[in-house]
């Protein structure tokens, strides 16, 4: 696979990290800390968001552009070594992401397929969830009632 070539200008990008983001990430999982998290509320479009103390990465799928910045000090000291260390929880804020570098976004149709799969799938759980969720009608199953009667009437 050939590599990339970045090209500097990437627009900065302030990412708010609200505590629901904190409560919600995995200790030592560059693709699921709070900053990620973050990051995806602010682009849901974003694609293969990685976070790590040095660098944070991510893909707009709207833009065909993968876009890569370094990891801010702030964050690495607020959010990354709190809680990979788990001594302290990760502190909500605002961030700056600035000095930043794009590039063609280089994925292949396959990949594509599996994402836009994926999605589906993960549209249809959140639907099944939610009817799972609705209360349930209960019918009157009294003696008298219509059910019974069209469960025991005769074939007609």
């Amino acid at each position: 696979m050939p590599s990339r070539t970045y090209t500097p200008g990437a627009p900065d990008i302030r990412v708010t990290v609200k505590l629901s983001h904190c409560e919600a990430a995995t200790a030592r999982d560059q693709f699921n800390c709070a900053f990620v998290r973050a990051i995806q509320d602010k682009f849901p479009d974003a694609l293969r968001v990685r976070v790590n103390s040095k660098s944070v990465a991510f893909t707009r799928t709207d833009e065909d552009l993968r876009y890569r910045y370094p990891t801010p000090q702030a964050v690495v000291e607020r959010i990354i070594e709190p809680l990979d260390s788990g001594r302290d929880r990760p502190h909500p804020g605002t961030y700056l992401l600035s000095g930043g570098e794009a590039c063609e976004a280089n994925y292949h149709d396959e990949q594509r397929e599996a994402w836009n799969r994926d999605a589906r799938n993960k549209e249809r759980a959140i639907s099944q969830e939610r009817r799972d969720q609705r209360p349930s009608v209960q019918l009157n199953k009294g003696k008298g009632s219509r059910a019974n009667y069209l469960r025991y009437a005769p074939d007609q």
